[in-house]
């Protein structure tokens, strides 16, 4: 089967697909969505990126968090933004020897029988993991019903990856695990995070957080043992939640160490 690496992929060529998957969904407001993504950095383009950040702000001021905002169109646009500018980058560098020597992290992880891709919007991210690692099983997780369930679970028909809509529905004790972007779209992440790391126990882990940066969907403080915690703290804390679960931080040279890597440290079931 012959298929489009989203890596690969020039930026014009991924909203493209991008496009092409939401039409094929039948997604609501595509011309808006088209619009966003082809004149991003334009005022009247960004524009309606930053009302909805407003409103998911004031939602949060208001103690009554609107997560009907993941819903969308705009939200969808920043999906394709994330993966351009954020997701495509990170696994492109796993592919890079000299990051991870001696042959880097991709493969590093070429054994992997089962690898899970958490909160994977679209999928263009899974899609990716699925080119990278073709002799692996590839799992995404989204939340469903959604829009962004659905357009992943038509792209997993293409690219042979499957979607659950909980981590725990697992059985399997994954061999790596993919987080991007993620863990900060939960009010409560450490309890999150015991929930679907700490119960299925992925051998490896690459993680990239982003608790203290506005962002559509992130909080401003976070619920840590029930105490509000600034996101500029919660790092150092779903660190140290990770080291007690297990795992232990491998030294990396990723800038900024994004994503983190991390591997069990006993390699035992679930």
């Amino acid at each position: 089967m012959n298929l489009l690496n989203p890596l690969t992929l020039s930026s014009i060529e991924s909203k493209r697909l991008f496009l092409k998957l939401l039409r094929t969904a039948s997604v609501k407001n595509i011309e808006l969505i088209e619009r966003i993504i082809f004149d991003l950095h334009k005022y009247k383009s960004e524009k309606p990126l930053y009302e909805m950040r407003d409103k998911w702000y004031d939602s949060l001021k208001n103690q009554k968090p609107d997560y009907s905002i993941y819903e969308l169109g705009e939200y969808l646009a920043e999906v394709w933004f994330c993966w351009e500018t954020c997701s495509k980058k990170y696994l492109k560098n796993l592919q890079i020897p000299k990051l991870y020597p001696p042959y880097g992290i991709q493969d590093d992880n070429k054994n992997s029988q089962l690898i899970v891709d958490m909160g994977n919007g679209v999928g263009i991210t899974t899609a990716a993991l699925r080119i990278m690692f073709p002799n692996s099983k590839i799992i995404g997780t989204n939340v469903k019903p959604s829009e962004q369930f659905t357009i992943a679970l038509q792209l997993g028909a293409s690219y042979d990856f499957t979607m659950v809509d909980d981590m725990r529905q697992i059985t399997t004790q994954p061999d790596l695990a993919i987080a991007f972007e993620y863990f900060e779209h939960f009010e409560q992440p450490l309890q999150h995070l015991g929930e679907t790391i700490g119960a299925t126990k992925p051998r490896r882990l690459l993680i990239a957080n982003t608790f203290n940066q506005p962002a559509t969907g992130h909080f401003i403080e976070y619920l840590i043992d029930d105490k509000p915690t600034h996101g500029s703290k919660v790092g150092r804390l779903f660190n140290n939640a990770l080291r007690d679960i297990g795992y232990e931080k491998i030294k990396t040279k990723l800038w900024n160490n994004r994503p983190s890597y991390w591997k069990l440290t006993t390699y035992g079931n679930p």
